[in-house]
């Protein structure tokens, strides 16, 4: 047995190098080769160039003026959720490998914005705080979801959740139909109705203390809070968010 696990080992080694050889992975912005392949599938340049948040609330992610400051103005009083984990900036480099991911299906894309994120994931936890207990994607509904044959935030959720080894609850909460946020403006998204996203099942099938909703990009923070509220409600009493990008 342990002679054919080794055997095994061995021809997956070989295969791979050869695979490597004769299609090398590149980089998803510049495209230029890359041995080995990291895996966020970026050149040392080219993650140095990313725009990175540098300076966020740790409540809304919003870049901070302050250095030494924690919290922007509105989230001392009301803090969009307890912990916000927001890498990038949705600006240049950023928002190519986003629209990338989220339109054209791209897994690279996703895995480079992934690996971003669990840097800072890594760098906000660390050994002090407990990570969440299960990460909860922002759901689109069945029918964009069926038109596009793609759910950008459940695949970050599970690109996480594999690094991480925190579960994922795809199936917790529903969206109803209705026109992408990226169609509306900013005042229409301010006005999000309170039944856009509801519970699936019962509160008490949630059991859990701590989550962390998984989205894409963070713009006006309004989706967050339905979604932080509607799961307050259900007696989950720590709500984290964890997004790729910051719009600002």
């Amino acid at each position: 047995m342990q002679r054919n696990s080794t055997a095994k080992k061995l021809t997956a080694t070989i295969v791979h190098a050869i695979y490597n050889t004769l299609l090398p992975d590149t980089c998803a912005l510049c495209e230029q080769i890359l041995t080995p392949a990291p895996p966020d599938h970026l050149c040392p340049y080219c993650r140095l160039a990313l725009p990175y948040n540098l300076n966020p609330c740790t409540s809304c992610g919003i870049p901070l003026q302050q250095s030494d400051a924690r919290h922007c103005g509105p989230c001392i009083n009301a803090p969009l959720v307890d912990q916000a984990v927001v890498p990038l900036l949705h600006d240049k480099e950023a928002a190519y490998l986003l629209h990338r991911f989220k339109f054209q299906k791209n897994i690279r894309e996703g895995q480079a914005l992934a690996q971003t994120m669990l840097q800072m994931i890594n760098a906000t936890y660390g050994l002090r705080k407990p990570l969440p207990q299960y990460l909860i994607p922002t759901p689109i509904a069945w029918q964009h979801r069926l038109l596009k044959g793609f759910d950008h935030a459940q695949i970050l959720a599970t690109m996480l959740s594999r690094e991480t080894n925190i579960p994922v609850k795809a199936n917790l909460l529903r969206r109803k139909y209705g026109p992408p946020q990226r169609q509306k403006t900013r005042a229409q998204r301010l006005k999000l109705t309170k039944d856009t996203y509801t519970l699936r099942q019962p509160a008490k099938a949630i059991n859990c203390q701590h989550v962390a909703v998984v989205d894409d990009v963070l713009t006006t923070g309004t989706t967050a809070r339905h979604i932080v509220q509607l799961l307050r409600r259900a007696g989950v009493r720590q709500v984290d968010l964890w997004c790729a990008t910051r719009a600002i």
